[in-house]
């Protein structure tokens, strides 16, 4: 597809792309309103050099203290958590996590919580930071206490072999357990300088943040959601462009085999509303008006021979055939031609529509029935008798008469070749609507004495397989299709053009003098 043919792609179906991108909004919009918001926040503690070199573990040897960072979810650090927010323990199960980092001289913890609303969040973080400190602290009071008591017994100990080995200096067992004494006690007090000289364990390094909303904000969703729907939206409308058959511009017109393009006629609101079904009666300057023009000066220059009569058919029922036809009867009487209407339409009449009573009473079904009966041909005056005036002046119609049971065989009859003889030799143009032609042979059956068939096809809805089949059914018929019409479009008039439909006449000032 050239980039010319993907804008007219995407302007086609404009509705579609907003469809997928409102759909994708919403659907985002009913996520949002579903989910429930969670708020983080996070407390960093910094270890000293002794605990995040191990050293001040080793310094309580033999004695069991729990400085591991896991003992941070255990019941008794979220416990007095819990205590601290006023909250229940169970709370706080799952809603807090950790990581350590390693430093060069020192660890970090950095302590996430999180809750539904902000403030509980950032709550939950101090508390917990505060309660795993204070627990920390707990357990190096604790085996920093028994590491005493150890000290004071040893130190005791050493004492009484001392006594003894003074009392026996030759007492070489007993001056070996004071050696071993001594060297226990100077271990211990080793150890127990090493925890007191080191500091606190664990200090408050960063404060809980204010709580921030987990993934992407609201906005940003929204955002995507939307820039998603229009890239969808634009996909589908291509892909939808790739296997949609539908005529829709001139160009799929002339693509059609066996019939040229004539004109393309733009959709006039006032007619579609039915309060304005003959345009071409106000002489008013619109698009539709110069499309009906245009296309009536492309009739005659293809039939350019007096006393032609001209087929409009179309594909589908509601094509605007009927509209068509209606319109240029009307213009070619205004323009001083003869002109007669037939409404050839013997299985949905609507010409009654454009010309009221005019188009009443007995026509084309009554003559064909009489002379079938008659078994004769009809005369002038029958066939001409039945034409009725309208306010136009210059325009006749005659009536479809009374729905027969046969149409198709009714069509069939010599009678018919004889009418629109007849009809061709009082007026200058004779203009026949005609049913549908797919899968119908009525318009082939009134083209027989005509100069040619127009085809009509609705742009936007008409298939391009379905009218090249019209076409070629027509044309296998004998039918001569003069060619084809596209009727309701939509395709913007320039603004330069639109100042000559619709702009009175103004005097242009003289330059000279």
């Amino acid at each position: 597809m050239t980039f010319r043919q993907i804008l007219s792609a995407l302007r086609q179906r404009w509705w579609l792309i907003l469809a997928v991108t409102v759909l994708t909004v919403l659907g985002t919009l009913f996520f949002l309103s579903r989910t429930t918001p969670t708020f983080s926040s996070t407390a960093t503690l910094r270890t000293s050099a002794a605990m995040a070199s191990g050293e001040l573990e080793s310094a309580f040897g033999a004695i069991a203290v729990d400085l591991e960072p896991e003992s941070l979810a255990s019941p008794d650090v979220l416990g007095a958590a819990a205590d601290i927010t006023g909250e229940s323990p169970t709370s706080l199960y799952g809603s807090v996590t950790w990581e350590s980092v390693e430093g060069a001289r020192r660890d970090t913890l950095t302590i996430t919580a999180t809750a539904t609303d902000p403030g509980t969040a950032e709550r939950r973080a101090s508390a917990v930071a505060e309660a795993y400190a204070a627990y920390v602290a707990t357990q190096v009071e604790t085996g920093a206490a028994t590491l005493a008591e150890q000290i004071d017994e040893a130190t005791k100990e050493a004492t009484v072999l001392q006594v003894k080995a003074n009392a026996d200096p030759d007492d070489a067992i007993a001056a070996a357990s004071l050696a071993r004494a001594l060297q226990t006690v100077g271990t211990m007090s080793t150890q127990r300088d090493l925890i007191t000289l080191s500091g606190p364990a664990l200090t408050l390094q960063t404060a809980a943040s204010p709580a921030q909303r987990d993934g992407s904000p609201p906005l940003i969703l929204l955002a995507v959601a939307l820039l998603s729907g229009l890239i969808a939206g634009t996909g589908i409308a291509l892909i939808w462009s790739q296997f949609d058959t539908r005529v829709r511009t001139a160009k799929d017109l002339e693509s059609i085999p066996g019939a040229p393009y004539l004109a393309e006629l733009p959709r006039d609101r006032r007619s579609v509303r039915q309060t304005h079904r003959l345009p071409a009666l106000d002489r008013s300057r619109t698009a539709l008006n110069e499309g009906l023009r245009g296309l009536r000066t492309s009739l005659q220059v293809l039939e350019p021979r007096p006393r032609a009569a001209f087929v409009f058919t179309s594909v589908e029922p509601d094509d605007g055939k009927t509209f068509v036809a209606a319109n240029l009867a009307a213009i070619w009487a205004r323009a001083g031609k003869s002109t007669i209407l037939v409404a050839g339409d013997l299985r949905r009449p609507s010409v009654d529509q454009y010309f009221g009573e005019a188009a009443d009473g007995p026509g084309l079904a009554d003559l064909l029935i009489r002379s079938r009966e008659q078994s004769a041909p009809l005369s002038t005056d029958e066939i001409l008798g039945t034409l009725r005036t309208t306010e136009v002046d210059g325009l006749r119609v005659l009536p479809s008469g009374p729905e027969p049971s046969d149409p198709s065989d009714l069509l069939a009859t010599d009678a018919l070749s004889q009418i629109i003889a007849t009809l061709r030799d009082d007026a200058d143009v004779v203009v026949i609507d005609s049913p549908p032609s797919y899968g119908l042979v009525d318009a082939a059956l009134l083209s027989r004495t005509a100069s040619g068939a127009v085809v009509l096809a609705r742009l936007g809805r008409t298939r391009r397989e379905l009218l090249s089949e019209t076409v070629e059914a027509l044309t296998a018929r004998g039918v001569r299709v003069l060619g084809l019409v596209g009727n309701g479009s939509t395709r913007p008039v320039p603004s330069s053009y639109d100042r000559y439909y619709t702009s009175p006449r103004v005097q242009e000032p003289s330059s000279g003098g």
